[in-house]
């Protein structure tokens, strides 16, 4: 009977949209200085928000395996009950892989400094721009035959001028849209 639970729900769950892997990004590091791994996490994080809100992908998880692994080691030790533990060999396979490689990330303080003492200030008054800057390389690859689909390029660049903060994404995240199982 738990089985047959178990499969119903895994059909519920199969809405015949392709299966997506986004691999946490790498760096060009002739370019970038002090990468760090965490970085591209985080990056992968935000581009699977934005693609699951497509509703054109399964998105398999990929930035927390290691906790997905300790809990199916959880049931292997014996710390959760049979009935409920994860067994191993269950995972979704992936139709679709998204890689990318950041080759530009970093960001520029601008500023005037009018000087003087003005109270509350703290000898602080003038005006201040932040500019961020990131850009990121992709391609989607079909990993049955490992062709690459599309290719593109995202970049998002943000300036935060006193409280003021403009924010635009280039539509290489809105390409995958257009993307088909057959394209």
């Amino acid at each position: 009977m738990a089985v047959a639970v178990v499969l119903a729900s895994a059909r519920a769950e199969d809405n015949s949209q392709p299966i997506l892997f986004v691999a946490p990004l790498e760096a060009d590091l002739t370019q970038i200085q002090g990468w760090q791994p965490a970085v591209g996490e985080s990056l992968a994080e935000m581009l699977i928000t934005e693609v699951t809100k497509l509703n054109k992908f399964q998105v398999l998880e990929s930035t927390a395996l290691q906790n997905l692994k300790d809990e199916i080691r959880l049931g292997e030790e014996g710390f959760v009950s049979a009935g409920e533990a994860v067994q191993k060999g269950g995972w979704a396979g992936a139709d679709f892989r998204f890689r990318g490689k950041v080759t530009r990330f970093g960001s520029k303080a601008q500023g005037v400094n009018l000087g003087g003492f003005v109270p509350g200030s703290l000898g602080n008054l003038g005006l201040k721009r932040n500019k961020t800057d990131v850009q990121i390389d992709w391609r989607l690859v079909y990993v049955a035959t490992r062709k690459v689909l599309k290719t593109g390029e995202l970049s998002r660049m943000r300036r935060v001028s006193d409280s003021t903060l403009e924010s635009e994404w280039a539509d290489g995240v809105g390409r995958l849209a257009s993307i088909t199982p057959n394209s």
